[in-house]
């Protein structure tokens, strides 16, 4: 039975943009071609209130688990270039909800993800 998952997308990157499509692209071939997806939209970053990040809020079916999911999500940002070690986000995907239930209820809470969520509803 799938399940049902909504991810939160950012990149404060220069090609921003296109590592999101990138991720969207990988999301519709790899896992459902029937993911529904916010605009692209900026945000100031919640750390300095200065740097810009691009987001994209994304509501799919799966039929993984939350827990592989995530790693696979993870491993795709390592494929992306991301290094925690530096300021520059390639692409960062958070899994939010899993069948119903708020993961990540900091993430849940802020705009980088309401103002996208809002747009599925």
């Amino acid at each position: 039975m799938a399940s049902s998952a909504v991810v939160c997308v950012a990149s404060n990157s220069q090609d921003a943009t296109a590592q999101i499509n990138g991720f969207l692209l990988r999301l519709r071939s790899e896992i459902d071609p029937d993911t529904r997806h916010s605009t692209i939209y900026v945000t100031p970053s919640i750390t300095d209130g200065v740097t810009l990040y691009h987001n994209l809020v994304a509501s799919f079916s799966t039929e993984m688990s939350a827990q592989l999911l995530t790693g696979t999500f993870k491993q795709w940002e390592i494929e992306a270039g991301r290094s925690h070690s530096s300021s520059v986000v390639t692409l960062d995907i958070d899994l939010v909800i899993f069948n119903g239930e708020i993961l990540r209820p900091h993430d849940y809470s802020r705009d980088y993800f309401r103002i996208g969520y809002r747009q599925l509803l």
